[in-house]
């Protein structure tokens, strides 16, 4: 019975730090950046137009940050963007 515990409980463990690590990892400007390109190519797909930006940066209950933002059309207009 302990031994399972013991078993028990490093999983537990190992899992809480997983969760830990993938929760700072997201936390970088970096990680933050590489999935929201991915988003923003999936929404690309679904809208026939083009989202560009250059970085974002979610602080979380704060501020989101995005950089270099362009919103373009398929014909080659800018609908929006902002430096």
């Amino acid at each position: 019975m302990k031994k399972g515990l013991k078993i028990l409980w490093k999983i537990l463990v190992a899992i809480a730090l997983l969760l830990l690590a993938l929760w700072l990892l997201i936390q970088t400007p970096g990680v933050q950046t590489f999935i929201a390109k991915r988003v923003a190519s999936s929404l690309e797909d679904k809208f026939n137009g083009r989202i560009e930006f250059s970085k974002i940066h979610l602080k979380p209950f704060n501020a989101l940050v995005i950089k270099d933002l362009n919103l373009i059309c398929d014909n080659g207009d800018t609908l929006a963007g902002a430096r």
